[in-house]
């Protein structure tokens, strides 16, 4: 916080032997207490010691506040409750304190001349020259040989820039901003043009681009390997091609967001690159012949209404650049800022066109999307569902219910086993349903549980396994369907933080599968 220049001032008649008032001032920390300063200063702790009928006053702000009863009494203590610091007394960065006898007041009492100790002065000072004049100068030589009015004053200070030449015109000043605009213009084209073959250059290097496929097995494949927030609705989710600029390298990525996100949490969303000067990023998209940012504060479905987007699959560009680079011209401003930039719109029709010029007008036929991070594999499904078919003894088994789901629970708590020393409180434990697949197909269920801040890999020390080594397992979660799995890729990750991320929960049933 800083340092506190605390001055105080004792009265002569408090002290024997004392012809002049006592003047003591010194530096404490703004944290040092109050208890501290009157411990520190010996002949205002005296006075306490010998029970001495005075009071202390606080003068540094009017009226003088009596505090004889704060050292000892309200805050006699170094640290808690009953402490008060200087900073809390209000004496930062400096105060005055006053011990006078009872019957003076500090209004009344004049003190005598005292030497101030912080800045050494022990001789007296030389008396000032009343009969000089301060010399004052001014421009205006008439000013000088007279008292100056105020006005007159005030009226130099408004000259003083009179001699300088005058701004330029408002049409000198469009002028001016016109030709910024047009070169804004012509650097935006190449930008958007040298991202434009980037792009072009990864689709033709990948692989779906290389196949003959229609567009709803291309849209398929899309909405099988977007990822997203989990828990959205299948209605709910707009499906984006993604593609991801970091100062020149490309990568591209699939993605689901929900109509109501904001192209803020849009581009959060996106882990920072490794180089540290890219900390900024923006959702950019095609317009035209420029690229034009999406503002933060928009949300998908305005997007979406006012033309910039199509309610099926879009292509954006998500663009990382650092704080010496301008971001891209902003899409609400367009008609202001980015005036010259304005060209026939031929992108905001119902098909979506790609950064190529190629339209798309694909359908989505497909009923059934896979989630984030999922895939659909039926022998799998059919295997488990034998399987509960076994664990319910032939019986087919029972459709899922809120009662249904407790009486799970209660069966897993009951025979899950585990550490019970390691994780004493059950609030800690992570209970799981554990499921082994061989490679010959043969499954097997067993009921753990973990600590909260366990890795998940600790699985392979807690239940029997086809193999111990972790390169040669897989890690699914089942999810509701009935033939569709959240893959784990990092094993490594704690359960806190798989929950968190919504890829498990308690009393989920977690596959590992021999490779």
């Amino acid at each position: 916080m800083g340092d506190c220049r605390i001055r105080i001032v004792i009265a002569k008649d408090l002290i024997p032997n004392i012809e002049n008032d006592v003047s003591i001032s010194q530096m404490y920390t703004s944290d040092t207490t109050v208890r501290e300063v009157v411990e520190g200063t010996k002949q205002l702790f005296s006075l306490y010691q010998t029970k001495l009928s005075f009071h202390l006053w606080d003068i540094t702000l009017s009226p003088p506040k009596d505090i004889t009863s704060w050292p000892l009494e309200e805050f006699s203590e170094l640290q808690g409750p009953k402490s008060k610091t200087l900073h809390s007394a209000g004496w930062f960065p400096s105060g005055s304190l006053l011990v006078l006898p009872p019957n003076v007041k500090p209004t009344e009492y004049k003190a005598a001349e005292y030497i101030d100790s912080q800045y050494n002065k022990q001789e007296a000072l030389a008396p000032m020259d009343t009969d000089s004049k301060p010399v004052i100068k001014f421009k205006d030589e008439s000013l000088a040989n007279s008292k100056p009015l105020p006005s007159q004053v005030m009226e130099s200070a408004v000259k003083r820039f009179g001699n300088e030449h005058e701004a330029q015109d408002a049409s000198d000043a469009q002028s001016l901003r016109r030709q910024n605009q047009e070169a804004r213009k012509v650097l935006e084209k190449e930008r958007a043009a040298k991202l434009d073959q980037r792009i072009m250059k990864l689709e033709e290097s990948s692989s779906e681009k290389n196949k003959k496929v229609s567009d709803q097995v291309r849209l398929m494949l899309i909405k099988s390997r977007a990822t997203g927030m989990k828990s959205l609705k299948q209605r709910d989710r707009l499906y984006f091609e993604c593609m991801v600029d970091t100062n020149g390298e490309l990568t591209k990525e699939y993605r689901f967001f929900s109509p109501q996100d904001t192209f803020a949490k849009i581009a959060s969303s996106f882990s920072a690159p490794t180089r540290a000067e890219l900390r900024n990023n923006e959702v950019i998209v095609k317009r035209g012949d420029v690229y034009l940012r999406f503002p933060v504060s928009m949300r998908v479905y305005e997007a979406i209404a006012d033309g910039h987007l199509s309610d099926k699959l879009n292509i954006i560009v998500i663009r990382w650049f650092s704080d010496d680079e301008d971001p891209s011209p902003i899409i609400a401003s367009k008609d202001d800022e980015t005036e010259p930039m304005q060209i026939s719109d031929t992108n905001a029709s119902d098909t979506n066109q790609t950064p190529t010029g190629e339209a798309s007008t694909e359908e989505d036929p497909v009923n059934q999307i896979s989630q984030s991070g999922t895939i659909e594999d039926e022998a799998l499904g059919k295997l488990l569902q034998d399987l509960d078919v076994t664990l319910s003894k032939g019986k087919k088994p029972k459709k899922s219910s809120a009662a249904a789901m407790k009486v799970r629970c209660m069966q897993i708590k009951s025979k899950a086993k585990g550490d019970a020393k390691r994780v004493p409180k059950m609030e800690d434990r992570f209970f799981l349903e554990v499921v082994t697949v061989s490679k010959a197909g043969e499954a097997k269920s067993s009921y753990c549980f973990l600590s909260r801040k366990d890795k998940v890999e600790r699985l392979l020390q807690v239940v029997a396994t086809p193999t111990s080594n972790l390169t040669e397992l897989e890690f699914f979660v089942a999810t509701e369907k009935a033939n569709e799995f959240t893959i784990i890729d990092d094993t490594s990750i704690e359960l806190n933080g798989a929950e968190q991320r919504q890829l498990l929960k308690g009393f989920d049933r977690i596959i590992l599968r021999q490779k």
